[in-house]
């Protein structure tokens, strides 16, 4: 589907629903005690609304009731303290996340800025460094030809077979793992991930947090909520700020996997006319000279 859309897409790239960036500042307040400067995590943007003329209320991503089994976790600026930890569904503490003995490597890559762990070589970054742990196999990006002249490339396999320097995880509310493409991202990863997810107070729909990568191929993990159901400018909102937010890092090479198209029910095929078409729209307007390298599908 990727492949017969692409063309109509880059001719179309959806130009009567633009939602309109603002920059923010970062949610998590820094407390006094912080030994860590606090990194922007997250890109808001804008909500435009799919019904204007709608009074409804309800959030464009709520779910029944009966799937809400959402972790209701407080902001932690570090684990220093783990009398604050929050509680999930089944009376289960945070704390129980952070009584594992991490080894003092494990502490050093937890604690390490954004800046200074994406200078650290791939090949040293966090498996390396711990016994027993080996590097998943990966495909380096610049092996991907691009589509034509742009810097779109088609991939058929795994998003955490590609090792560039960000990959896209279709993640709940939480963001604290869930099934599918997110539950195989965070088991991938390790349990660091889920570690410093639980750092923030999860994530709202159509926006984007990040993460570092730890035992994944790639440097970071740029975190979104896609709509449940197909509600386009929602998705939308999803490639902008990924984009945005990996641009915002400086990082050069993303690789999204398909958002929203599986338990949250967007047609296959009209998502994919919002991924390219959004993309390239993007990459013809965003604002920076040469924003990225490439962009995987």
């Amino acid at each position: 589907i990727f492949f017969r859309l692409f063309f109509t897409n880059m001719s179309d790239p959806c130009p009567n629903e633009v939602v309109q960036s603002k920059d923010v500042s970062p949610d998590v307040a820094p407390s006094t005690d912080m030994t860590q400067p606090s990194e922007s995590r997250d890109v808001d943007i804008s909500n435009a609304n799919d019904n204007p003329q709608s009074s409804n209320t309800t959030h464009p991503c709520d779910v029944p009731s009966e799937l809400q089994l959402w972790y209701k976790v407080r902001r932690l600026d570090n684990y220093s303290g783990t009398q604050d930890a929050a509680w999930v569904p089944g009376g289960n503490k945070l704390s129980q996340i952070n009584s594992t003995d991490w080894s003092p490597k494990e502490e050093e890559h937890f604690t390490m800025s954004f800046e200074d762990w994406s200078k650290l070589p791939q090949e040293s970054r966090f498996c390396k460094l711990s016994e027993g742990c080996k590097m998943p196999k990966s495909i380096a990006i610049q092996n991907l030809p691009t589509w034509g002249q742009t810097k779109i490339s088609l991939y058929q396999g795994g998003v955490m077979d590609v090792a560039s320097d960000a990959i896209v995880n279709a993640a709940n509310k939480t963001c604290m793992g869930g099934g599918g493409v997110d539950g195989a991202i965070h088991t991938a990863a390790g349990d660091l991930l889920q570690r410093e997810c639980a750092t923030f107070d999860g994530c709202d729909c159509g926006q984007t947090r990040i993460t570092k990568g730890y035992n994944l191929p790639a440097k970071f993990v740029l975190h979104t909520v896609g709509p449940v159901g197909e509600k386009k400018a929602k998705l939308e909102s999803c490639y902008r700020t990924c984009l945005a937010l990996a641009t915002r890092h400086n990082l050069r090479t993303i690789t999204f996997c398909c958002i929203s198209t599986g338990i949250f029910g967007y047609p296959l095929e009209k998502a994919t006319k919002v991924a390219l078409g959004t993309t390239a729209q993007w990459l013809a307007g965003g604002g920076k000279a040469d924003p990225v390298d490439s962009i995987v599908f």
